[in-house]
This record gives structure tokens, C-alpha cells and sequence, in this order.
């Protein structure tokens, strides 16, 4: 998952860039137009009409932020929705979604499609995915994950008070961390495991769900360990440069 690192800086890149060109009417138009372009930019390789000359390079490019634009886009209206217009679509309960009980099953129906979608990629298979055009499923996994955003924020969906729980609350806080340590404490703790001879990791068994839980729980101390030392104190920096 290291990989996303540099996607990701991609965007802290791009963002202040294109929010600075928003700030004017002229500045507005050029973003819009970049945006466009971009998107036909995106279409074409899709299409296989445009193409890289390599597979390293076609990989670099489904995994940069050309290619996973979909998904920042997505975020970023999101975002900028519930900051701008935020109390608005509150207070009108974005209909017609305006019951919990329709907007739980809304939600139910975004995360059911969501899961089909990622149990497709991984029958069909994780490099594959990423060629044309089949990486045009980064599309429909953005919309998803807006979809699913969109619900929590803007619908008086029962899910909100489940996810303001103190316990997820934390989660939420340390879930960066997590991401960067999981992977390793999963792979090497079930390497090390495997090695003292414990036996049943390779299914569902209740030895491989027990080590799941155990490493678990390491991956949430090694989480807490890192934002505590390392993430926290960036972020009060950051707060004090601002003030």
C-alpha cells in the first residue's frame, strides 16, 4: 500500500494549485478547462487510443493520480459540499432521501455494489484490473465510495451515531496509521507464526482468526505508537504555522 504514498502527494501537489486557480473567474475557466482535459485525456486511454510505450510505464500511470483521479474528485466534492453547502443539505435532508430508514438502505445498496465490485477484482485479479480497459472500474468504486460519503454526511442515515462511538471515533483518528502498518504486521506476524508451528493459518480456522485478532491489536498499538509520535506532533505544528 505504499505505493499511494506518492499518489497521494500528487494530490497535496495539484490541489493548491487548482483551489488557487479557483479563486478567480478567469482562474475558474482554466481549471475547469484542464479538468477537461484531463478527462478526455483519461477517456482516451481507456479507449486504448492513447497508450504508454511499457508496461512499467502503463503501471506507473494507472497508479498515479492520472489514474486514480476518479477517486479524489470524489472526495474533494464531498468535502467541499459539506463545507459550502453543507448546512443546507442538512436541513433539507437531501431528499428524497429524507428517511433513516431509506437512507440505510441507500447506504446498504452502495456497500453491497461495493462489495461486489472488489469480490470481481479480486476473482478477475489485482494486475489485470489495472489494464484497459477494465481499470475504468476505478470509476465505479469512486462513485461508490462518494455515494457512501454522501449518505453518512448529508442523510439522517442510523449509521452516523454508530460511527460517532468513541471506540470508532479513536479508530478514525489512528485509521492513517493503521494503513501504513497494517500490511507488514499482517504478512510478517503470519510469517512468524507459521514459523513456530502453528498450524490452520492458511483458511478460516479459529487459530488463523485468533492470530488475525491478535495482530490486530498489534497493528492498533504500532498505530497509536506512531500518531502519538509522529503524526500528532506534525499536526500541532501545523496548527501552530497556521495561527
Amino acid at each position: 500500500m505504499w505505493w499511494s504514498l506518492a499518489t497521494e502527494w500528487e494530490f497535496y501537489l495539484v490541489l493548491p494549485i487548482f483551489g488557487w486557480l479557483c479563486s478567480t473567474p478567469v482562474g475558474r475557466r482554466l481549471a475547469l478547462s484542464l479538468l477537461g482535459a484531463w478527462l478526455i485525456a483519461y477517456v482516451a486511454w481507456l479507449a486504448g487510443i492513447v497508450r504508454t510505450q511499457s508496461i512499467p510505464g502503463h503501471i506507473t500511470l494507472a497508479f498515479s493520480l492520472f489514474g486514480r483521479a476518479p477517486s479524489f474528485i470524489g472526495g474533494g466534492a464531498i468535502a467541499w459540499l459539506s463545507v459550502r453547502r453543507g448546512g443546507a443539505w442538512r436541513a433539507l435532508h437531501a431528499p428524497p432521501v429524507s428517511s433513516p430508514l431509506i437512507a440505510d438502505a441507500a447506504l446498504l445498496a452502495v456497500v453491497g455494489v461495493t462489495v461486489l465490485l472488489l469480490d470481481w477484482v479480486h476473482w478477475f485479479g489485482q494486475m489485470q484490473s489495472q489494464t484497459v480497459p477494465w481499470h475504468g472500474y476505478h470509476v465505479l468504486q469512486a462513485l461508490c465510495c462518494t455515494a457512501v460519503l454522501a449518505l453518512v454526511v448529508f442523510t439522517p442515515t442510523h449509521l452516523r451515531a454508530l460511527l460517532r462511538m468513541p471506540l470508532l471515533l479513536r479508530l478514525g483518528v489512528l485509521s492513517y496509521s493503521m494503513y501504513i502498518v497494517h500490511l507488514p504486521v499482517l504478512t510478517y506476524g503470519f510469517e512468524l507464526l507459521g514459523r513456530i508451528g502453528l498450524s490452520g493459518l492458511g483458511t478460516w480456522t479459529w487459530q488463523s482468526t485468533s492470530a488475525a485478532f491478535a495482530l490486530w491489536g498489534v497493528c492498533v498499538a504500532l498505530s497509536e505508537g506512531t500518531y502519538r509520535g509522529i503524526e500528532r506532533p506534525f499536526l500541532r505544528r501545523k496548527s501552530s504555522l497556521r495561527g
